[in-house]
C-alpha cells in the first residue's frame, strides 16, 4: 500500500511532546481514510470541521455538548437477538413530538453526530420524517437489520447528505447469523440493503458482534474482508455486554487480553488495501485508549425515553417525556466530568447487579453513585480536554490511528 511521506513538521518535533502525538494521531487518521479511499475533499472538509468546532467552538458546544446520541425511536424488530440491549421494552415508541424536542434539543447544543436505531428504526411509520429533522450540518447514523429497507426508502436515504447507514450482520455465512439473530433470511435482507443504497451519497458500514468463537476460528478477519465485497466501506466492531436480553451474563464478555487481540486484527485489516476501514471499540475503550466516554460525550434515550450514558448503561437520569433533554443531559454531564477508564456496566457488577431485567437503575436512587466514577483514560491523560473531544466526533476513527498510553503518562 503506498503512504504518504509523513509532513516535516511531525518529523522533527519531539515525540514526546503532545501536540506532536495529537498531529502524528490525526495524519495517520486521514492517511488511513486516503488509502481506503475515503478521503475526499468533502470529507476532509467536515472532519476538519468537527475537529475546529471542538478545539475553538464556544463552551456551549465544546465542553458540554454530547458528541454522539442515539436515539431508540422504537423497539419493535423482526428479530430476536439474545445480545439485543433493548429487546426488553415490548414493541415501545416514543411519541413524535417528544423525540422531535429532543433532536432539535441536540441540535441547539451543538451534537455534531445523531444516530437513530431500534429495535428496527424502518419499522417506524414517521422514520423518515425524524431523520429529515437532523439537519444537513449534522452527521446522521441509521442502525439498522436492513429488514424494512425498501427500495422506495432507499431512493430517498440515496439523496441524503451526511449519511452513515450502518448494517448490523454477526457472521459471513448466512445460516449462522439468522440463527443468531433468531430470523430467517435476516443476512439476505443485509447484503439487499448494501446493494440498495451502494450507489447514494450514504457511506455503508457494517456493524458486528465480536464473541469469542469469532475469534478463535479466525471468521473475524474473513468476515471483515468480505464486507467489503459485498459494499460496505467500514466495519465497527462491538461486543457484548451483561445487558438487555444478556443481563447478568458474563461468561460470553471477552476478556482484556482478547480485547486487546482486536488491536492485532484491527491493524492488520487497516493495513490491507483490499479491506474496509475497522473502528474497533473494544480495543479503543481500553484504559490506556479513549476509554469510557459514556454520560461525558456519549448519550442514548432508550425506547421508553430514559437517559442513560450509553445503550449498555441501563442508568437513567431521567426520561424526555417528563422534562427536556438539555435539563438531563446537564445534570449527567455535570456528574462525568471527565471519560473513565472503566466501563460502567462490565467493571461495575456490584452498582448494575441490583438492576433487574426490563427496567433502568434510577441515578438519584443510588446509595452511592461516586462508586461509578474513574479516573481519565489514557488518550485524556496525554492530550488535553479539547484535544480528546476533537477525536470523539470524528466516527471513523480507526484503531491503528492512536497511539495507546499507560493511565499515568508520566510514568
Amino acid at each position: 500500500m503506498n503512504r504518504l511521506p509523513a509532513p516535516p513538521i511531525i518529523n522533527f518535533m519531539s515525540r514526546a511532546h503532545p501536540a506532536a502525538e495529537h498531529l502524528r494521531a490525526v495524519f495517520n487518521y486521514l492517511r488511513l481514510r486516503r488509502a481506503k479511499g475515503l478521503l475526499g475533499a468533502d470529507q476532509l472538509v467536515k472532519n476538519l470541521a468537527f475537529a475546529g468546532a471542538r478545539l475553538w467552538g464556544p463552551r456551549r458546544t465544546n465542553g458540554w455538548s454530547p458528541l454522539i446520541a442515539t436515539l431508540a425511536v422504537t423497539s419493535r424488530c423482526p428479530c430476536n437477538c439474545l445480545h439485543c440491549s433493548e429487546g426488553y421494552q415490548g414493541g415501545y415508541e416514543l411519541p413524535r413530538a417528544a423525540l422531535d424536542q429532543t433532536i432539535d434539543d441536540l441540535v441547539n447544543l451543538g451534537c455534531p453526530v445523531i444516530a437513530l436505531t431500534g429495535g428496527e428504526p424502518f419499522f417506524r411509520s414517521d422514520f423518515m420524517d425524524l431523520l429529515e429533522r437532523v439537519p444537513a450540518s449534522t452527521a446522521s447514523i441509521i442502525y439498522t437489520s436492513g429488514i424494512g429497507l425498501s427500495p422506495e426508502l432507499a431512493r430517498r436515504l440515496q439523496k441524503k447528505a451526511n449519511l452513515f447507514v450502518c448494517f448490523s450482520l454477526d457472521h459471513s455465512e448466512p445460516d449462522e447469523h439468522d440463527r443468531r439473530r433468531r430470523r430467517k433470511g435476516a443476512h439476505q435482507a443485509v447484503l439487499q440493503g448494501l446493494s440498495l443504497l451502494n450507489k447514494g451519497k450514504a457511506e455503508l458500514h457494517v456493524s458486528t458482534l465480536v464473541t469469542r468463537d469469532r475469534l478463535q476460528s479466525g471468521e473475524l478477519s474473513e468476515f471483515i474482508r468480505l464486507t467489503r465485497k459485498w459494499g460496505a466501506a467500514c466495519v465497527q466492531v462491538f461486543q457484548p455486554r451483561p445487558v438487555g436480553r444478556l443481563f447478568g451474563e458474563r461468561a460470553g464478555l471477552l476478556t482484556p487480553d482478547e480485547e486487546r487481540e482486536l488491536f492485532t486484527i484491527a491493524d492488520e485489516m487497516n493495513r490491507d488495501p483490499e479491506a474496509p476501514l475497522v473502528v474497533a471499540y473494544p480495543a479503543l475503550e481500553q484504559p490506556d485508549m479513549l476509554g469510557c466516554c459514556g454520560g461525558y460525550a456519549r448519550v442514548y434515550v432508550d425506547s421508553h425515553g430514559h437517559v442513560c450514558p450509553c445503550d449498555f448503561a441501563p442508568l437513567s437520569f431521567g426520561r424526555i417525556t417528563d422534562e427536556p433533554f438539555a435539563q438531563i443531559w446537564s445534570r449527567m454531564r455535570t456528574f462525568f466530568e471527565t471519560p473513565g477508564s472503566r466501563c460502567l456496566v462490565r467493571d461495575h457488577p456490584e452498582v448494575f447487579a441490583r438492576a433487574r431485567e426490563g427496567r433502568n437503575l434510577i441515578f438519584s436512587e443510588l446509595s452511592d453513585p461516586e462508586t461509578l466514577q474513574s479516573p481519565p483514560p489514557g488518550v485524556y491523560q496525554r492530550f488535553n480536554e479539547k484535544f480528546y473531544r476533537a477525536l470523539i466526533p470524528n466516527l471513523l476513527l480507526a484503531t491503528s490511528a492512536l497511539p495507546r498510553f499507560r493511565n499515568d503518562p508520566h510514568e
